[in-house]
């Protein structure tokens, strides 16, 4: 038994030196520099609007390059543009000198233009792919539903057939719409 402990350490200590010695010290990496490096955070949002966000969602650009004032231009999705119900405030978002972040305004409008359960996605785009930062994320899914107002209606007995025991369990009710938890 001691045998098959000392093969195996001396088998892994080895390999950590191989892995050691092996990496390249002069590497320095590639420097991005020029004013059109733009992207998204990731590849997905996900916002709950309530009445405080007075009709707006904010999506976050990114840029490489903060020395000057310079702008990208943006597009969202057929499908969305077909159903009128989200737009985008300008296709063309303006960075300040010496910001990094700067942010897209996707206008709904009232919230009780939208359904009580109802996911919307909202595809906004990096118009000119050319702009790109070596991270490559010009395309976002802007996932919004509506924030839900729950009021107790009181307290019900659950009673679970998996667990064979019941509980008391408190019972509420959307204010939007017939919905339930």
């Amino acid at each position: 038994m001691k045998k098959y402990i000392l093969k195996s350490l001396a088998v892994l200590i080895f390999t950590c030196l191989a892995a050691l010695t092996s990496c390249n010290q002069d590497a320095e990496g590639v420097k991005f520099d020029g004013d059109g490096l733009y992207s998204f955070a990731s590849t997905q949002m996900n916002k709950e609007v309530t009445s405080d966000d007075n009709g707006i969602v904010k999506v976050p650009i990114y840029r490489g390059n903060k020395g000057a004032e310079s702008s990208v231009s943006l597009s969202i999705d057929s499908k969305t543009v077909e159903a009128g119900l989200f737009t985008l405030s300008s296709s063309s978002i303006t960075f300040a000198a010496g910001e990094s972040v700067a942010y897209a305004e996707l206008k709904f409008g009232s919230i009780e233009k939208l359904g009580a359960t109802t996911k919307y996605t909202v595809v906004i785009s990096l118009t000119d792919q050319t702009q790109l930062s070596p991270a490559g994320i010009g395309e976002i899914n802007v996932i919004i539903n509506r924030k839900l107002t729950w009021r107790s209606l009181g307290t019900g007995t659950y009673t679970s057939g998996l667990f064979e025991e019941s509980w008391p369990q408190i019972v509420e009710k959307a204010e939007e719409g017939n919905v339930y938890r």
